[in-house]
């Protein structure tokens, strides 16, 4: 039988979209018909199915565009709602004006990491280029963690990336995206194996 809700250990949600339609971007996954509509903490909510949720994490949704307004729209979110506690932003983690855009949203105390988004870049070397590791060694720096989404044939770069980068703290999203209709693939076991062995990496697992 169903474990009553008052005995269902607390829940940290650490990956949250939630968006106005008329701010977000208008491709991708985002054009899909049954996301023609805001989704706001009140939807998210609705949602729980009698999880005790006890903190959440936004997670950016439009990339390659101003990261303030975003980052202000999870500050604003926050206000009235306490249990969001952080806030991942866009940021072009490999580009020189990369401080630039930090500084814009830094006041905004919501935001604790950058999530740079490579899944759509056809380099499979991408995450590991000198720009990119560049970038994230910056964002160690200043104390903000750098999540990271890959497809499957670019996760071998990754723990390259990594280990570049020994005082920034890494998140992969959805364990590097591996085939689940297939057995596991041995480039995925193995880039697995290499960053389970590293301090500073930790991976998200959806559900």
């Amino acid at each position: 039988s169903p474990t009553p809700r008052s005995i269902r250990p607390p829940v940290i949600d650490t990956h949250i979209h939630l968006w106005r339609r008329s701010e977000a971007k208008q491709s991708g996954i985002l054009a899909r018909p049954y996301l023609q509509r805001d989704f706001l903490w009140a939807d998210y909510a609705r949602a729980w199915g009698g999880e005790r949720v006890e903190r959440a994490v936004q997670v950016q949704v439009n990339d390659f565009t101003d990261p303030l307004w975003e980052a202000a729209f999870a500050a604003g979110m926050a206000e009235s709602e306490p249990r969001l506690g952080a806030y991942v932003t866009w940021a072009a983690v490999e580009q020189p004006y990369l401080d630039d855009e930090l500084d814009d949203v830094e006041p905004l105390q919501l935001v604790r990491g950058v999530r740079r988004t490579c899944q759509f870049e056809p380099d499979p070397e991408f995450c590991a280029s000198d720009a990119y590791i560049r970038g994230a060694r910056r964002l160690g720096e200043r104390d903000l963690l750098c999540e990271i989404c890959v497809r499957l044939e670019q996760i071998a770069a990754l723990p390259r990336l990594v280990r570049a980068c020994p005082e920034t703290l890494f998140v992969l999203q959805h364990i590097g995206k591996p085939d689940l209709r297939r057995p596991p693939d041995a480039l995925w076991l193995q880039a697995l194996e290499e960053l389970g062995a590293l301090p500073n990496v930790h991976a998200k697992l959806s559900v």
